[in-house]
């Protein structure tokens, strides 16, 4: 089987390790529409106070915080 440029052997995989395939496939994608929806709230988050008058700022260093300035860390990966 080929996904994108991944190729996996499922000819020699049991219906178990299939199984198992699938539902860690179906975890990883789950939590990357968590990471992407976490990360969409933050920019609307931004967007709302800037429209509202306020202004998110970096307590360590000062920096004013604009939409995309945020990458999300999946700690759990």
């Amino acid at each position: 089987m080929r996904i994108g440029r991944t190729f996996i052997d499922t000819d020699n995989m049991s219906i178990e390790e299939l199984t198992t395939v699938i539902k860690e496939l179906r975890d990883i994608r789950k939590r990357k529409e968590q990471a992407h929806a976490l990360e969409m709230r933050m920019n609307d988050l931004i967007v709302e106070a800037k429209d509202n008058g306020f202004t998110f700022i970096d307590n360590a260093c000062g920096f004013v915080r604009e939409v995309d300035d945020f990458t999300l860390y999946d700690e759990r990966a």
